[in-house]
């Protein structure tokens, strides 16, 4: 199957290379240029380890992005799990890569450089789809160590439809246990989510997650940014409505660049994951990202 490269990743052995052109004239207008992330969002952020700010997408986007994904949901037929559609942005063409738009978005970029200073690789895209009274509860957890996930969702989000739930500024407190395997359906479990690179997270003694949670509730075309350390769960979806969501998750240039095989959704083959340098510069590569 057809994949998104660029000269460098034939030359490249390590899976990082430059964002490809897109030819954006082709796609609507897909971020909002009103959308701002002022001081006091950010320190908000510092504070409780994550924002939630309405906005980020147009209205033309929405019904847009709804029917793309929509498509990508039905040709996908189940070869790749419809919660973890990954690496979208390696399988749409130059002329339609609309995930492509949003994850290097100035707009987005700059925000991020608020978190991971100028120079930035886009990690992984993924779509996160729970249909009407399905989808799986993914359990509390945390993230990488030194990365940003930024969810978008498609469809007004609440806890009954799929929707996160955060434990507000226990990200200070760093890193978690894991979450001990102690029965048969907990080992079932546990390798189901570590085929996904999720492990489950415990509180820690004397500590209890759920209690002190907050719901968050977002309408379609938020956005949402949380720390790696912040503890995040979400149940399946109950009601009749789709939950769709965009997941991308960033890094410093300074972290290490992780590659590994991903399903296509086109036709169940796989395809190397790439990283992709989205501003400023990293030792891999010669000259500043633009």
């Amino acid at each position: 199957s057809d994949v998104t490269q660029t000269p460098a990743m034939a030359t490249n052995p390590v899976p990082l290379t430059r964002a490809p052109p897109i030819a954006v004239g082709r796609l609507p207008v897909l971020v909002d240029p009103a959308f701002t992330y002022t001081a006091a969002d950010h320190a908000l952020f510092e504070e409780q380890g994550f924002f939630t700010g309405e906005g980020f997408l147009t209205r033309d986007a929405l019904p847009f992005l709804r029917a793309e994904v929509d498509h990508i949901y039905r040709e996908n037929r189940g070869r790749a799990h419809s919660e973890w559609i990954m690496s979208i942005h390696q399988t749409l063409s130059a002329d339609q890569n609309w995930m492509w738009a949003i994850a290097s978005h100035p707009t987005l970029i700059a925000l991020l450089q608020k978190h991971l200073g100028p120079d930035i690789v886009l990690f992984s895209t993924q779509l996160a789809i729970k249909p009407p009274h399905k989808g799986r509860a993914v359990p509390w957890h945390q993230d990488g160590e030194r990365c940003r996930t930024v969810w978008i969702p498609l469809d007004d989000v609440t806890e009954r439809s799929g929707g996160m739930r955060v434990q507000p500024g226990m990200h200070a407190r760093g890193r978690l246990p894991f979450r001990r395997v102690r029965t048969v359906r907990d080992v079932e479990r546990a390798e189901f989510f570590a085929q996904h690179h999720l492990f489950e997270s415990d509180a820690a003694p004397g500590e209890q997650l759920g209690p002190g949670s907050v719901a968050e509730r977002m309408r379609a075309g938020a956005i949402e940014i949380h720390h790696p350390s912040l503890p995040h769960m979400s149940g399946p979806n109950r009601t009749a409505r789709w939950r769709r969501a965009l997941i991308l998750r960033y890094q410093p240039a300074t972290e290490p660049i992780v590659g590994g095989a991903i399903v296509d959704w086109r036709d169940g083959s796989t395809f190397q994951k790439c990283n992709y340098l989205v501003c400023g510069t990293h030792p891999l590569l010669s000259g500043p990202e633009t």
